[in-house]
């Protein structure tokens, strides 16, 4: 029988931040003090039928962050979210489905500033922010876990976030906010073995791995990167149940990319080139082979054998 659950909750936040300078022994300063807080919560679940629930939420924000702007620390953000979807199991609970869309505001959000100035905070050579007027986000969410076949498990997630800047008094209202996050990102795993699950011996299998997104930019928006995708994909074959081989391939077309973006001069890191790895596994231990190839080196002889 359908069934309709109420969810209720709240929580008062007591913030205080306070410094003083050791060297000179001075008392302690408060810069920033915020006293009783709510941030509400309120959630609906809706039992359709056994196997599918909906669900809606709506909860306030408050998070304090030690960004500096020129005049001081900034003050906390605060915001509304809003989150509702649809979740499933199916195939005899083997296989889940979740479907949710989000829609979050919140002002005071900090952000680098843009000329790269590092004069702010106590010792005035920290990075400069400033406290965004309105900043939303909002996009959906799908992902499906589980096992469609006999044997054959699969991942696969898909996510849409548009964040946009809707108030800010250094001009770029209208332009998206967070850096790093991108506005489509899509996960594919899959593994599969050439046997029914009581066979459990000399079985081969095969597994793979996507990841792609579209372009991101840095904490400066001068540091850009575009779409990219990085896909490995794994050979293995159980000779018996307590002892199997894994032969896989991470990144294999050595796509180059960056797993964080920051300025022109620093925190912009690299993703992994492409890397071999062999294992095999008992049930008397684990044996590891790590084989990188860099794009530039090339095929590495030098491995790494973990016991």
């Amino acid at each position: 029988m359908p069934s309709l659950d109420l969810m209720l909750g709240g929580r008062l936040s007591f913030y205080q931040y306070k410094y003083k300078k050791l060297s000179k022994n001075t008392p302690y300063v408060v810069s920033q003090k915020n006293g009783a807080v709510p941030t509400p919560y309120l959630g609906l679940v809706w039992h359709i039928v056994p196997q599918v629930a909906a669900y809606v939420s709506f909860t306030d924000t408050f998070q304090p962050q030690s960004a500096y702007s020129h005049t001081g620390r900034l003050k906390p953000v605060l915001g509304q979210q809003i989150e509702g979807g649809f979740k499933g199991s199916f195939f005899h609970r083997n296989l889940s489905v979740t479907l949710a869309g989000f829609h979050i505001l919140e002002r005071n959000k900090a952000m680098e500033d843009q000329d790269g100035t590092t004069t702010c905070g106590l010792s005035g050579t920290s990075t400069c922010y400033h406290a965004a007027g309105k900043v939303r986000s909002q996009g959906f969410e799908f992902e499906t876990l589980g096992r469609l076949l006999d044997g054959w498990d699969i991942s696969l997630g898909y996510t849409f976030n548009d964040n946009k800047i809707l108030k800010d008094d250094s001009g770029l209202a209208g332009l998206p906010y967070t850096p790093n996050s991108p506005r489509h990102l899509f996960k594919l795993w899959s593994h599969y073995p050439f046997a029914a699950p009581e066979v459990t011996r000399n079985v081969w299998s095969i597994g793979a791995e996507v990841d792609a997104q579209s372009s991101t930019f840095g904490t400066t928006r001068t540091v850009r990167q575009g779409a990219y995708v990085v896909a490995s994909a794994q050979v293995g074959y159980q000779w018996r149940p307590e002892l199997n081989m894994t032969f896989t391939v991470n990144n294999l077309s050595n796509t180059r990319y960056y797993q964080r973006l920051g300025n022109v001069y620093y925190y912009n890191y690299y993703g992994e080139p492409r890397s071999f790895m062999a294992s095999v596994q008992s049930n008397f231990g684990k044996w590891l082979a790590v084989c990188p190839a860099g794009k530039r080196a090339g095929h590495t002889v030098l491995c790494r054998l973990i016991f």
